[in-house]
């Protein structure tokens, strides 16, 4: 599958790619200028990583990130203790990629208007959620911000701290030819792609559609929307031994998010045919009328997190998580793409 065509979707939308890059490669330049000898990993990666207090071996591991638009047809639904299950996961899922441990977690609710009962909706999404994935929830900030945000509306924001032994940290450098690249699946489209959803839906205008039921879904479509982000942090503490690197699919899709696991010298060859999409993709395919490519390029088409591993890894990894499935294989670059589907 050819992923290199000009995509004007997403930006119809109003969500530009070019925008995107042009500001995190500015702010990465301000950020690389404060950084002192302790900092590991910084702007680039899924979780930033800085080492504690010059210890030779103990490494702190830090994400943020917060649920998009997605809030807009959570309100709309009145599903709110899902989002907090959303930011939680959005962001612990960045921190395990690096092989740490998530340790705490704080978030930022923002509202035109404070409601009580949402805001403890969602608070107790947030506490389920880390107590699911074994984080606490240390503290946070809610801000009632009347003239920013409209009396329904919710920004809603995290922040994850995990811990790692620096022998233990994943690195893509660790990422040989043959190795095996692993996938498991997502629960839904998580918190990504929600702009596109709603701009060819036309959901800021017209709601009903998430009201209707659809038989291959077995529900209405605004249920399979709201699916909280899937914690992928039960699953990987019984296998991370086994795994040299990882990449968590959120926006940009697999192209975009892989490459981030690997060398530059290498590539990974993803099998289509290695997993059935789930058929709520399709659905919102056939529903906004873009192609196979903008599909690709904006959701993560079933796979939430992809593992690369060794093959003896491997087959300890789905002797352990038998619902892990192969998706491809490590091989040399020969061009500019890192992502090459086959």
């Amino acid at each position: 599958m050819d992923l290199n065509r000009d995509i004007d979707a997403y930006r119809d939308a109003g969500v530009s790619r070019d925008a995107a890059k042009t500001t995190v490669s500015f702010l990465s330049q301000i950020a690389k200028a404060t950084y002192d000898n302790n900092v590991v990993e910084g702007v680039g990666g899924f979780g930033a990583v800085y080492r504690l207090n010059n210890s030779p071996e103990t490494l702190l591991v830090s994400s943020t990130d917060g649920v998009g638009t997605k809030s807009r047809i959570s309100i709309a639904l009145k599903e709110y203790e899902k989002l907090g299950h959303d930011v939680v996961n959005a962001c612990v899922n960045d921190v395990l990629t690096t092989g740490a441990d998530p340790l705490f977690f704080l978030d930022y609710i923002a509202t035109g208007k404070l409601k009580t009962d949402i805001i403890q909706q969602v608070g107790t999404g947030i506490g389920d959620a880390c107590k699911i994935s074994e984080c606490s929830l240390i503290g946070g900030e809610t801000a009632e911000m009347p003239g920013i945000y409209l009396n329904d509306d919710i920004e809603l924001v995290g922040f994850s701290v995990g811990v790692v032994a620096e022998n233990n940290l994943l690195k893509s450098s660790s990422v040989d030819v043959g190795d095996i690249v692993l996938g498991l699946a997502s629960n839904g489209v998580h918190t990504n792609g929600f702009s596109l959803i709603r701009n060819k839906l036309n959901l800021d205008y017209d709601l009903k559609v998430l009201n209707k039921y659809f038989g291959e879904l077995e529900c209405e479509l605004g249920q399979a929307l709201t699916v909280p982000h899937r914690p992928y942090q039960p699953l990987i503490k019984q296998v991370k031994r086994n795994i040299k690197s990882m990449a968590h699919i959120t926006g940009g899709g697999i192209a975009e998010n892989l490459p981030r696991a690997l060398p530059e010298e290498l590539c990974a060859a993803i099998d289509l045919d290695s997993w059935d999409t789930p058929v709520l993709f399709n659905l919102l395919q056939n529903l906004m009328k873009v192609d196979g490519h903008e599909m690709f390029r904006v959701f993560n088409m079933g796979l939430g997190m992809i593992l690369i591993a060794n093959s003896e890894g491997a087959k300890n990894i789905q002797s352990i998580l038998p619902e892990v499935f192969v998706i491809g294989e490590i091989q040399e670059r020969n061009g500019n793409e890192q992502v090459i589907f086959v």
